[in-house]
């Protein structure tokens, strides 16, 4: 079962940022999961809309002037151009898009990632609870695998796979059954699962066939799989 880093090594990091990522990578992890939104002509790795619980500032990220000059733990809001860098081809990263974004410069940023820091197209997993963004995504980036989030579970999936062929279908940990594992698997795609920390939800998420999580503590995740 494949362990995806969090927001990085989120359970001992500012999430989101190049420090959590950098231990993320330090650890040997398989994979790295980050949040991504558009402020201006620039794409910041941050996770909530509201700026108060990561930096401690009112407002939202979306009205900041310049999100850069923001803090988190001390650490800036890095710009997805500066962690693909970081990064640099190491492992799969999972970019989740959190609101609207200019597609073609999204994804000019990914292809030159491909093209100048290492990266394969198959590395890049681009997911989103955006839907209507994420086809948008696929249908001028075809070349890089899509993960449908859910934060429940749709009525069917058929036009899902009509819009998307998703490479995976990304569900709440609450809401994960062998049944809903095996019809995804059925129709050809994967199963992540986020958010995943405790040993009992690893267990029985490795008992139903699910193929890989998100956890904020991906270096103790990964012992507690070798451990089962």
């Amino acid at each position: 079962m494949l362990v995806i880093a969090h927001r990085g090594d989120s359970a001992h990091f500012p999430e989101n940022t190049c420090l959590s990522f950098c231990s993320a990578l330090d650890k040997g992890v398989e994979g790295i999961e980050l949040d991504v939104q558009q402020v201006g002509d620039v794409l910041y790795v941050f996770h909530d809309r509201d700026l108060m619980r990561l930096t401690g500032n009112t407002g939202t990220l979306a009205t900041c002037d310049n999100p850069s000059q923001l803090r988190v733990d001390g650490q800036k809001i890095p710009t997805l151009a500066e962690v693909l860098s970081q990064i640099h081809g190491q492992c799969l990263l999972n970019v989740e898009i959190k609101n609207e974004v200019a597609v073609t410069h999204f994804v000019t940023l990914l292809r030159d990632a491909c093209l100048n820091l290492g990266f394969n197209a198959s590395q890049i997993h681009i997911s989103s609870f955006h839907h209507r963004v994420l086809k948008d995504v696929h249908e001028e980036a075809p070349e890089f695998p899509i993960g449908v989030l859910f934060e429940g579970i749709p009525l069917n999936f058929d036009q899902i796979y009509k819009t998307f062929q998703p490479y995976s279908i990304n569900f709440a940990v609450d809401y994960v059954t062998k049944s809903l594992v095996d019809e995804v698997h059925q129709l050809g795609s994967k199963v992540f699962v986020y958010t995943v920390d405790s040993a009992e939800d690893i267990e029985h998420l490795m008992e139903i066939g699910v193929d890989g999580i998100f956890s904020n503590d991906p270096s103790r995740a990964k012992q507690q799989i070798e451990n089962l």
